[in-house]
């Protein structure tokens, strides 16, 4: 299922940038800084393969949910998601 982008919640932008820049986001995704802004900005939405990477880099601040909420996720029995 697509989801509509929609500017991604204040309260998030700001937990992902409590741990990383913009550009270091983007170098943990492999991707350019402004697919982060694109993100930020609610341009595009986050594609389902990143948001584990977001949850990574902010250690768990950020869930997959938060940023994916019309994605199915699963998680194994420790809490990591597995997919979606």
């Amino acid at each position: 299922m697509s989801m509509k982008p929609t500017p991604m919640d204040p309260q998030i932008v700001d937990a992902i940038l409590s741990f990383c820049t913009q550009a270091e986001l983007a170098r943990a995704c492999d991707l350019k800084r402004q697919a982060i802004a694109q993100w930020f900005k609610g341009l595009r939405p986050v594609p389902a393969k990143y948001c584990g990477v977001i949850e990574t880099v902010t250690e768990g601040v950020v869930k997959a949910e938060q940023l994916r909420p019309d994605l199915q996720w699963k998680r194994d029995k420790t809490g990591l998601y597995v997919r979606y």
